[in-house]
């Protein structure tokens, strides 16, 4: 979203229905201070306006019990892909040339790793929020769908077969077991500075996020 100002205020989880102090991120054009209010507060430098805010959907526990399931998920999609043969990883590290403008991949290990190696990553207790085992592990790899290396990703259209495939399975799990769909974590709000500058959120304009 770049910069932003964020109002805190009270919203219900979209999960549990429990109210949960949420940080709504929302742009006026002039965001470069990002500043921080709380809901109720005045504000001097925000014209009166209804400004287009987003929060997460979930509460923080809702949002570690849907983490869980799209960390699971993801890994057992890859675990699978890799018993298959279609995809190959290598341990390797990651460096950003800033002269080329570019990150360059050194492989640590000539052998890529096995089922086993994964199913270990897996079992590692998904204990953030926010931030995914599954995307530390993937990024920590060497990665190849056949002879086609998935990060850094590629500009090939090809590229999206895995990442279609993979979101169409972690889709899957999340909608059959009632949540929203990959991606789809996101509510928009709006949020109002009054005539009186008084900064609030409007809850009647909750709507899934785009």
């Amino acid at each position: 979203m770049g910069v932003f100002r964020t109002v805190f205020g009270y919203i219900a989880c979209r999960r549990c229905a429990a109210d949960f102090r949420a940080d709504v991120q929302f742009k006026t054009g002039d965001d470069y201070g990002m500043e921080l209010y709380e809901e109720g507060v005045v504000i001097d430098d925000v014209a009166p306006d209804a400004y287009d805010g987003t929060l997460d959907s979930f509460c923080r526990p809702c949002s570690l019990a849907r983490r869980v399931l799209e960390n699971d998920s993801f890994f057992s999609f890859l675990r699978d892909a890799v018993a298959a043969a279609r995809i190959r990883m290598f341990r390797a590290q990651w460096r950003f040339n800033p002269e080329a403008q570019m990150i360059e991949v050194t492989r640590t290990h000539p052998a890529a790793i096995n089922i086993e190696e994964i199913a270990k990553a897996a079992s590692l207790p998904q204990t953030d929020p926010f931030n995914l085992n599954y995307n530390r592990f993937f990024f920590e790899h060497e990665v190849y769908d056949r002879e086609l290396r998935l990060n850094p990703r590629p500009d090939d259209q090809l590229a999206s077969f895995w990442r279609d495939e993979s979101e169409a399975f972690v889709d899957s799990r999340l909608v059959t077991a009632g949540w929203s769909p990959l991606y789809a974590d996101f509510l928009d709000i709006d949020v109002v500075v009054s005539d009186d500058r008084r900064i609030r959120l409007d809850r009647s304009s909750v709507r899934p996020g785009i």
